[in-house]
């Protein structure tokens, strides 16, 4: 993802419609400092917050990233729905996903740790002796 065409877009489209960074966060969910960084191209945004931006705009996603809008590139204001809801329901699939290797990773810290304590235990008792 280019990400400087990205963030040139955004700030492109924030400023045509005589947006703040503060009022377009609002919109997105995000403060003015994440406004900054997206559209200065040193964080991109989620795919989320990329959709949304695709809504509030009225663009579809190939223009907003990848189409220099800032220099006069025509963006297709048809925005493909199918696309956007396969890619929403891949993005809450990979957070799943992501949230069960969490819990699984939990799991495994607690029983490392209680590894270390019966080792702990262990090393006590041989003193005692």
């Amino acid at each position: 993802m280019a990400f400087n065409t990205l963030g040139n877009n955004i700030s492109f489209l924030r400023k045509e419609r005589n947006l703040s960074g503060e009022q377009l966060g609002k919109v997105v969910g995000k403060g003015k400092a994440m406004i900054s960084e997206y559209e200065k191209g040193k964080r991109p945004p989620s795919l989320d917050i990329l959709l949304n931006l695709c809504d509030y705009f009225d663009v579809d996603l190939n223009s907003l990233v990848c189409k220099k809008l800032y220099q006069g590139e025509q963006a297709s204001n048809q925005i493909n729905t199918e696309e956007v809801e396969k890619l929403r329901k891949e993005n809450q699939a990979l957070k799943e996903e992501m949230n069960e290797l969490r819990k699984e990773y939990i799991v495994v810290l607690k029983e490392v740790k209680g590894v270390y304590v019966i080792t702990d235990k262990a090393k006590e008792e041989q003193v005692e002796k």
